[in-house]
């Protein structure tokens, strides 16, 4: 049974592990994303988001775990004192037990993987040429010129702990896509948007925004571009 000061030291070195893994991730995934757009993309994000972000932090965590055991049972002075098998436990229990952890983590590990990579090629591009969108990796990547765009609707409500928003774009056959799976660089691509969707005939819908909505970009969720 570890001390409390043990267990705070061993929470701060799994911080200290997955931090940089989910930054690192998400970073990446978006840097893939726009090397898969067009060139004049302004604006790039995942159709999936909320699917593609705990994807992220599922696998970092895996990830964290099984590097943490790599190092706590492989470094004498850190198993010293991480060490959470009874050190009178049998060897070959012992071992049983880290093989059966490490082969649980690394298949949570490689699931992870794969919903970041669905999340990830399920992608949209807002760039200087119009839009392209796919819904799913197994989709076709479907083109769209801006004037293509027949109505702009948002949203904000309280979920969960957070305040929701949505910026959806709906298009002349029906398909949409809500830019705020683009975030944190919506306010950023706003003024490239307003540009593009001039002249454009459209409806705009605001009606579903809280008054008291708290979200970080809701001066853009009210206003019509």
């Amino acid at each position: 049974m570890q001390s409390p000061s043990l267990r705070i030291q061993d929470f701060l070195l799994l911080l200290a592990l997955l931090a940089p893994l989910v930054l690192g991730g998400l970073w990446l995934v978006e840097k893939l994303r726009l090397l898969s757009c067009p060139i004049g993309t302004f604006l790039a994000g995942t159709m999936r988001q909320n699917f593609e972000e705990l994807a992220i932090v599922m696998a970092s965590l895996s990830i964290t775990f099984l590097v943490r055991n790599w190092l706590v049972w492989h470094t004498p002075s850190l198993s010293r004192i991480f060490e959470v098998v009874p050190q009178n436990s049998a060897k070959k229990q012992r071992r049983a037990g880290r093989r059966l952890a490490q082969i649980l983590l690394a298949s949570l590990t490689l699931v992870m993987m794969v919903i970041v990579v669905i999340g990830g090629l399920s992608d949209f591009c807002f760039s200087d040429s119009g839009m392209t969108i796919r819904s799913w990796p197994w989709t076709n990547t479907v083109n769209y010129s801006w004037d293509r765009v027949v109505g702009v609707t948002t949203s904000c409500s309280w979920g969960q702990r957070r305040w929701n928003a949505s910026y959806v774009l709906t298009l002349n056959d029906g398909a949409s896509v809500d830019m705020l799976g683009g975030e944190p660089y919506v306010a950023q691509s706003y003024p490239a948007l307003v540009r593009k969707l001039s002249g454009v005939n459209f409806s705009f819908n605001s009606s579903r925004v809280a008054p008291n909505c708290g979200h970080g970009d809701v001066a853009l969720l009210r206003k019509r571009p």
